[in-house]
């Protein structure tokens, strides 16, 4: 008996997705997963080395075939101004509003507690809580 594919609903066809920290791991899952079903994504990353990843995530969603598109948005989520362009860069290129969020980005340091400074809090700070209220706000 030959395995049948199975067709993948495309639920989310012509909707508009930002998942952030989608270069690789979740992120990365999350976005593949939402394209099959038709959304349009926006794949936010940080590091210029994962310029790399975010574009074989684009081609991997492109050759869906299903009308689903990547764009790549490289920014610090950190800062409090990186929501503003990452939304702008979302409706220049697929002119819809925004209809899904995937608040996936984050880090965390690995030290002993005392070893931990006021950067390091920070920094965690800054990507785990002020960014995703920053990204989630209208």
């Amino acid at each position: 008996m030959a395995a049948s594919k199975t067709e993948i609903p495309q639920t989310l066809k012509g909707k508009v997705a930002i998942v952030t920290g989608a270069s690789r791991g979740l992120g990365e899952g999350f976005a593949y997963e939402l394209a099959k079903r038709g959304a349009k994504i926006v794949a936010t990353y940080t590091s210029p080395k994962s310029d790399q990843h975010v574009t074989a995530l684009a081609d991997k969603i492109a050759a869906l075939g299903n009308g689903s598109e990547c764009i790549h948005v490289r920014a610090d989520l950190r800062s409090p101004d990186s929501a503003a362009q990452i939304v702008k860069s979302s409706l220049e290129a697929f002119g819809h509003a925004v209809d899904i969020l995937v608040n996936n980005a984050g880090a965390e340091v690995v030290k002993p507690l005392e070893d931990i400074t006021t950067d390091d809090f920070d920094f965690v700070y800054h990507l785990n809580v002020r960014a995703p209220s920053c990204c989630s706000r209208p």
